[in-house]
């Protein structure tokens, strides 16, 4: 049976709708697989409809649904933790409060410097002080007291006995002939005998001092110093009833004069006069002898003493250890 043109048209706008509604589920979701299929047919769908100048209906588009945020269900049976107590707050600790610092004491103005005496210098520098050799605890004796002098190239003569006239004697005695100095060689023409230990510290003053006041005096050297014998058996002061003098024991030396290498004569009589050349000397040599020997004395101490320098080893006072410098 032969069909019309109108009914071919109409059988296959059923066809297409049919096959549309089938494609197209209805549960399909907007973003699933099917959804997007079934769109695609529709639109061919429609196509064809106005191809076929027919009237289709489309296809229902589902809903879009809004997505909801999954709800997490894991704590959901968890038990409540525990409230803890609150911490209560810790007080602030007090501020002691800092005393406040003392005031510092106020400067106290400065003193005005008290000005010195005047000095009048005799001499370019004081010797040190040298220690008393015949004091028990510093006594050089025997062959000790020879070799000091000879390693200080001191020129003398030993005695071949020990000098001794009953309560007068004179232990290790040496005659002292030259003492060597920084400014040249010293004789002493006298060749006094002495004790040793006398002998080393008479040495040492004249090298030491003696020869240096009177090259700072004098403009030139010292040659020779007049000392008398040294050893004398004899009391103090030449008097006989008296003590016995350090002379009798070789442990004094007086001296009377002093010769220079230019060749002039210095008395020790002239250490009281001021207006002459030679005091400044004279008294820096007595000056310097109080550091050597503990009996300094000279003009202006006595009458016997008037003209010449007396130097001893002396111990004076109960407890022997005081000086006499005058």
């Amino acid at each position: 049976m032969a069909m019309t043109f109108s009914s071919a048209k109409h059988a296959a706008a059923m066809l297409l709708a049919g096959l549309m509604l089938s494609v197209a589920p209805a549960h399909a979701g907007p973003n699933s697989v099917e959804a997007d299929v079934a769109r695609e047919f529709d639109k061919v769908g429609q196509n064809l409809c106005k191809s076929l100048d027919l009237k289709c209906k489309t296809s229902k588009k589902p809903a879009r649904k809004k997505a909801t945020k999954p709800v997490d269900t894991s704590m959901a049976d968890a038990p409540e933790a525990p409230r803890l107590a609150p911490i209560p707050r810790q007080k602030p600790s007090r501020l002691v409060a800092k005393p406040p610092e003392a005031a510092p004491a106020p400067i106290a103005p400065p003193l005005p410097r008290a000005k010195p005496p005047p000095v009048v210098a005799l001499l370019p520098a004081a010797p040190p002080q040298k220690p008393v050799v015949n004091a028990p605890e510093n006594a050089i004796a025997g062959e000790e007291c020879l070799a000091a002098l000879r390693t200080s190239n001191v020129e003398f003569e030993t005695v071949a006995t020990p000098v001794s006239n009953g309560t007068c004697q004179v232990d290790m005695p040496v005659r002292l002939l030259a003492v060597p100095t920084p400014l040249g060689r010293v004789l002493l023409p006298d060749k006094p005998t002495l004790n040793c230990r006398f002998a080393r510290q008479f040495a040492l003053w004249l090298s030491d001092a003696g020869a240096a006041v009177v090259s700072a005096r004098m403009n030139t050297t010292l040659a020779k110093v007049s000392t008398g014998p040294g050893y004398e058996c004899r009391g103090r002061n030449g008097d006989a009833s008296a003590k016995l003098s350090e002379h009798a024991f070789g442990n004094a030396v007086d001296i009377t004069t002093l010769a220079t290498a230019d060749g002039r004569t210095i008395r020790i009589s002239d250490a009281l006069v001021t207006t002459a050349p030679a005091f400044p000397l004279l008294r820096g040599l007595r000056t310097t002898a109080c550091g050597y020997f503990t009996t300094v004395i000279g003009p202006g101490t006595n009458a016997a003493h008037a003209s010449h320098f007396h130097f001893d080893m002396g111990l004076h006072g109960k407890s022997l250890s005081y000086r006499v410098c005058q």
